[in-house]
């Protein structure tokens, strides 16, 4: 199995985050104990699932367009950085696309639908991980960035 070598940045980051919850940090892929669990997106069942450590993957199946039908084979979805620095995906339902942020998927999914905001625990915008995201409201989000921004490395 090859070694990724890893940046200094995230060598130093593992002295303060737990290795098992670090998934996707900007192209490195780092393996983890946990067991990657899929589920479906509300909204986009029977479309699309999403995984607890933020991958995305478009389900097999029959889609028309104007060219006709064809069938479609089970796919992970290409993750864009959005300009914010958090990662995303496109997702088409009835020929209608609509860009979604991968941590609001995750959340989705697995901690139920909700009007609050997403916090990143550990500060990493591209750390999807379940164990990583939490809800927070407007205010505690606002206050746990100054902290995280104030106590940087």
């Amino acid at each position: 199995m090859k070694k990724l070598k890893l940046h200094p940045y995230y060598i130093a980051l593992a002295h303060f985050v737990r290795l098992d919850c670090l998934c996707n940090l900007g192209g490195f892929f780092i393996m983890n104990n946990q067991e990657e669990i899929w589920k479906s997106i509300p909204g986009y069942e029977n479309y699309y699932q999403v995984s607890n450590l933020g991958n995305v993957k478009s389900l097999s199946r029959l889609v028309s367009n104007r060219n006709g039908n064809y069938a479609t084979k089970e796919r992970c979805l290409k993750q864009l950085k959005h300009l914010k620095g958090y990662l995303m995906v496109f997702l088409s339902k009835n020929n209608k696309m609509k860009g979604m942020t991968i941590h609001r998927l995750v959340a989705m999914a697995f901690l139920g639908e909700s009007n609050l905001q997403v916090d990143h625990i550990n500060g990493i915008k591209s750390d999807n991980c379940l164990s990583n995201l939490r809800y927070v409201t407007n205010r505690e989000n606002c206050i746990y960035y100054q902290l995280r921004k104030k106590n940087k490395f």
